[in-house]
């Protein structure tokens, strides 16, 4: 089963960032200032353009993160999912 979340955080007069969790294989987390979603749907071209600040294979290795509790999150929705099944 395969699962792609994404996160939105904007605070205010900031920019947006993203929180992005998938999960195929393996779990791989990342931060970034464009959606991942703008790059699969062909919105934009080039992978480069989602301008990835933070990337991770683990949930472990997202400890370090100031954003690990949306990376958290992304996961508990994800097992949310995978139990509606």
């Amino acid at each position: 089963m395969v699962f792609n979340i994404e996160i939105t955080l904007k605070r205010s007069r900031a920019k947006e960032i993203y929180i992005y969790l998938n999960q195929y294989l393996i779990s791989h987390y990342t931060v970034s200032e464009n959606s991942i979603f703008d790059f699969v749907t062909s919105r934009t071209d080039e992978l480069e353009q989602v301008n990835f600040i933070e990337e991770y294979d683990s949930l472990e290795e997202t400890k370090t993160s100031k954003f690990y509790e949306y990376f958290t999150l992304a996961e508990n929705i994800a097992y949310d999912l995978i139990s509606c099944d």
